[in-house]
């Protein structure tokens, strides 16, 4: 190699170099920011089969993000976790050993709706009529004809609609009415994988493909 092939080949190297640093400091401080900033959530109970698993030797985790920003863009059909007006004592303290809530959002603040037969229809105002029924683009376990009605309501601007997508034995805004908005907690960003319980007592987390829920414009 001649003098200047080498000059030519260090002049290459060093930026070469410093690119490939930048990227590993980018890409380590993206996922240091991801893991910090997000909350890991763990499913119990099964009020949200078939699309999350929530069994007591086996249930899906992922990520949330507890921030107000996620909690004020909310959209329909996210999902979200919270607690109920139970979860508090007298004093607005939340209570020992009271747990987070994961529900899907099916009406936003605001909007005046009705279920039957497990639809949904908000009113439209600027038709003065009710709607078609709502798409609900995920799965639901209606087998028990809980869940399948709801009263005519108007939410306040500061209310939620919450309930699970397993309406046979989710506990949820229809029993418990609508949500204040200091009620909820966390939006789920992702749900990344398994969390396994083995016979030792120990766990074991399998990773699976990431699952987003986005929610709707309508």
């Amino acid at each position: 190699m001649t003098d200047l092939t080498k000059r030519k080949f260090k002049a290459c190297l060093w930026p070469t170099i410093y690119l490939l640093l930048m990227v590993a400091v980018c890409v380590s401080g993206s996922i240091s920011f991801h893991n910090n900033y997000y909350k890991r959530f763990y499913v119990s109970q099964d009020s949200m089969c078939p699309t999350l698993e929530g069994k007591y030797n086996q249930c899906d985790y992922g990520l949330s993000d507890h921030n107000k920003t996620a909690i004020n863009l909310l959209k329909r059909y996210q999902i979200g976790l919270m607690y109920f007006p139970s979860d508090y004592d007298s004093q607005g303290n939340l209570k020992e050993g009271a747990e987070l809530k994961i529900k899907r959002l099916l009406v936003l603040p605001g909007e005046r709706f009705k279920f039957q037969d497990y639809k949904l229809y908000l009113f439209d105002y600027n038709k003065n009529e009710w709607s078609d029924p709502l798409p609900m683009p995920f799965d639901r376990n209606t087998n028990n004809g809980n869940h399948s009605f709801y009263e005519d309501t108007t939410l306040d601007e500061n209310e939620y609609f919450f309930a699970g997508d397993n309406c046979d034995v989710s506990n949820d805004c229809f029993d418990v009415g609508p949500l204040k908005y200091d009620y909820l907690s966390a939006v789920v960003v992702e749900v990344t994988g398994k969390r396994i319980l083995n016979e030792d007592g120990s766990y074991t987390y399998k990773k699976m493909n990431k699952r987003y829920f986005p929610g709707v414009d309508y």
